[in-house]
């Protein structure tokens, strides 16, 4: 058999393979995308920037519980946004970050965490509020107290 004849058919073999495995994997990502947007739908329906959703009481409640009790630490800056990936799950609500939600990257301890746009809004008030609850008010500065006996 001639070699460029062998080196063809090997290839077309390999195409083919390609071509059936993509579509595999098309089918895999569509139903996988499906199931994504029906579970972030069920749980928080994420609003327009800026504006509380009808389920952001219900995550602010879970949020200030789990930085109370220390299982998820605080947000206090994101070093990253982009356009989410659907390989990703946002550490608020639990949903996977799918396109066109853009993905907040949040630097912990731990390594990067990762939120939707409002999921990172509403993680970041309740842990500058829960830092403000914890933290011990100052005592009396000396001229306060002699402005106090005047």
């Amino acid at each position: 058999m001639d070699p460029t004849l062998a080196a063809a058919q090997r290839a077309r073999q390999k195409t083919e393979a390609l071509l059936t495995w993509s579509s595999h994997l098309q089918f895999k990502l569509a139903a996988t995308l499906r199931i994504c947007r029906e579970q972030r739908e069920r749980f928080v329906s994420l609003p327009a920037p800026g504006r509380p959703g009808p389920q952001s009481g219900r995550l602010r409640w879970h949020l200030r519980r789990w930085l109370g009790e220390g299982s998820l630490p605080p947000a206090k800056w994101a070093t990253r946004v982009g356009e989410g990936t659907g390989r990703r799950s946002c550490a608020a609500c639990d949903t996977v970050i799918v396109p066109p939600d853009a993905e907040y990257v949040v630097p912990t301890r731990d390594g990067p965490m990762f939120a939707h746009f409002a999921c990172y809004i509403i993680w970041k008030e309740e842990s500058a509020a829960s830092a403000a609850e914890e933290r011990p008010k100052a005592p009396l500065s000396l001229s306060a107290t002699r402005r106090q006996r005047v």
